[in-house]
């Protein structure tokens, strides 16, 4: 594969003997998956072929004992009630902050609340209110398989509202989508209460983020990745997004490589990005692939042959 049809040239005056990725994304709405190749110098992009291409392995809290796991449940579950920072520079999505999430009405019980939580944690059916500082982050949360691991332990006391699957089609604003994206919008009123997440997007931010950290780890075991090394992105679409929805992945992204500290931004979004739709790319590795040879369809194969009405 001529590995210029994915991204362009961008490293020709890179350092030698520095390792770079490009590592292409498959965010998809049940199960995500993670490709790469490495190289060291430029000149070795226009020679990767299809068969240097790796896949993401080894996620942590898969089922299948020793056998290959190549893709992760799109799953998060945040299950502990603690509050994350209040950022407010959110680009082109900013929205406003949930400064108060109780009414002017109740201000007798805010002010009891603030005095517990500066004596001590809050009382756990409560939401967490303490001052945010720093990256705060929920003490337990699942991502993949761990969602499930954790769904075979037995406690009547967890809080189920807080997991969440098929979260990428919050960006698919079709009707199609309207009853997962309303049942996916309470909860994310919940968690928003709970100061877990300032928007709705912030999901896809935290799981791509978990999923980043996961795959920064097996380039560092196993391909010689260091802080010097650089990632170029590759990110499939559906091919009925509008640019609204690819634009927010694209901010979910930029959160998620700051936070992993796999890849750098550029003025503020990601650095070296290749958006590609999913046809295309099941095309193009078709086409790259040797041993795929393609056959021109007959009317009689484009029916099923044990069908009464061919």
């Amino acid at each position: 594969m001529d590995s210029d049809t994915l991204m362009p040239d961008s490293d020709a005056d890179a350092t030698p003997n520095t390792r770079h990725f490009v590592v292409a994304v498959d965010f998809g709405t049940t199960f995500s998956s993670v490709a790469y190749v490495g190289y060291t110098h430029p000149n070795q992009r226009r020679r990767i072929g299809f068969q240097q291409v790796e896949i993401v392995d080894r996620y942590p809290d898969h089922p299948y004992g020793n056998f290959t796991c190549h893709d992760v449940p799109t799953e998060i579950w945040y299950s502990q009630k603690i509050a994350r920072p209040i950022h407010h520079d959110r680009g082109d999505f900013e929205h406003q902050t949930l400064a108060d999430d109780t009414s002017s009405g109740d201000n007798d019980d805010d002010a009891s609340d603030t005095e517990a939580s500066s004596e001590g944690t809050p009382e756990p059916d409560q939401p967490f209110s303490a001052p945010l500082n720093g990256d705060c982050k929920p003490a337990s949360l699942f991502w993949g398989y761990g969602v499930q691991d954790q769904l075979k332990e037995a406690d009547d006391d967890a809080d189920h509202s807080r997991r969440l699957s098929r979260f990428k089609l919050m960006l698919d604003e079709s009707p199609h989508t309207a009853n997962v994206r309303n049942t996916l919008s309470e909860t994310c009123k919940t968690l928003k209460k709970m100061r877990l997440i300032e928007e709705d997007t912030d999901i896809i931010a935290d799981y791509l983020e978990q999923l980043f950290q996961h795959t920064k780890k097996r380039l560092i075991e196993s391909e010689g990745y260091t802080d010097a090394s650089t990632v170029e992105f590759v990110l499939c679409i559906p091919a009925i997004w509008e640019a609204r929805a690819s634009r927010k992945m694209q901010v979910a992204m930029g959160t998620a490589i700051t936070k992993s500290g796999l890849g750098k931004l550029q003025n503020g979004s990601v650095d070296n990005l290749f958006l590609v739709s999913e046809p295309e790319a099941a095309a193009a590795c078709v086409l790259a692939s040797e041993k795929t040879r393609l056959k021109v369809l007959t009317p009689e194969d484009r029916f099923c042959r044990r069908c009464p009405f061919r």
